[in-house]
C-alpha cells in the first residue's frame, strides 16, 4: 500500500512504547486512512532511543522488548511500510535544506534527514511531536499534523500507570490486538478469543506483564473493540 504519511522517530516511539505523547499518536492513528513510512533511519533511531530510555531507567527492560516486538508486528501488519531511500539524493536535499534554514534556525542534521527522506518520497503529511523538526518540516512544505503538541517528547519513556491497549491496524486494516499484555485477559482467555472474535477481530498473547499495570479492561477492551469494527 503507498502512502504519503512520514513519521519522524519521536511519533513512532510513542506509538510503540507508553509516554506522554502515547494518546495523541493512539488518536491520530484511529483516524488514520494510510500506513506510515519507515526507513533504516527510523529502525536505527527509535530502537537507540528506547535503548536509551531502558537506560536510563524511564522505562524497563521488559517495555523495551515489547516496543522492539511491536515495531517488527506493525511492520508485517502493514501499519509501517518499508521506503527503499536513495541516500545519495536525500543527503544532497538534506545539505540543500541546511544552506536554507540553518543560518537562521540551527538545525539538527537527524532532522534535516528526516525531511529530506519525507520531501524525496514525494510525502505531504509529515508526523512529529517535536517542536524544532515540526518548524522544519513545515518551512519545507510538508503539512505539519499534530500541531496540538506544543512541546518536545523525551526519547521515550515517562509512562502513563495504566496504557491502553491499541489495535495494531487502526483504521484502515483489519485490526489486530497485538499490544495486549497476557495478565490482562489471564484470568479468561477462552472469554478473550470469543470477545476479540466477535468483533472481527484477532486475539493473539503478548508478552506477560511482568507485574505493570494491565493494558486493558473489559470495559476498554469492549469499547475499542466496537470503534474498530
Amino acid at each position: 500500500m503507498d502512502s504519503s504519511t512520514y513519521p519522524d522517530s519521536s511519533f513512532l516511539v510513542s506509538l510503540v512504547c507508553e509516554d506522554t505523547k502515547s494518546e495523541d499518536a493512539r488518536g491520530f492513528m484511529s483516524r488514520a486512512s494510510e500506513p506510515l513510512l519507515f526507513t533504516p533511519l527510523h529502525r536505527v533511531e527509535s530502537r537507540n532511543a528506547l535503548r536509551n530510555a531502558a537506560g536510563r531507567g524511564d522505562i524497563t527492560e521488559a517495555d523495551r522488548r515489547v516496543a522492539f516486538r511491536q515495531i517488527e508486528a506493525d511492520l508485517r501488519e502493514g501499519v509501517l511500510v518499508h521506503l527503499p531511500v536513495n541516500w545519495t539524493d536525500v543527503f544532497r536535499r538534506a545539505d540543500e535544506l541546511s544552506e536554507k534554514h540553518a543560518g537562521t534556525d540551527g538545525q539538527r542534521t537527524v532532522d534535516l534527514l528526516h525531511v529530506a527522506i519525507a520531501l524525496e518520497s514525494s510525502a505531504k503529511t509529515f508526523l512529529s511531536f517535536d517542536t524544532r523538526q515540526r518548524r522544519l518540516a513545515k518551512a519545507a512544505g510538508l503539512k505539519v499534523s499534530l500541531e496540538f503538541c506544543h512541546t518536545a517528547t523525551p526519547a521515550a519513556g515517562r509512562r502513563n500507570p495504566a496504557p491502553a491497549a491499541r489495535p495494531a491496524a487502526y483504521g484502515f486494516k483489519a485490526a489486530t490486538f497485538s499490544v495486549i499484555t497476557a495478565s490482562a485477559f489471564a484470568s479468561d482467555r477462552a472469554s478473550a478469543g470469543l470477545l476479540t472474535g466477535g468483533f472481527g477481530l484477532t486475539f493473539q498473547n503478548a508478552p506477560a506483564n511482568r507485574g505493570h499495570s494491565p493494558r486493558i479492561s473489559w470495559a476498554r477492551a469492549l469499547s475499542v473493540a466496537s470503534r474498530w469494527r
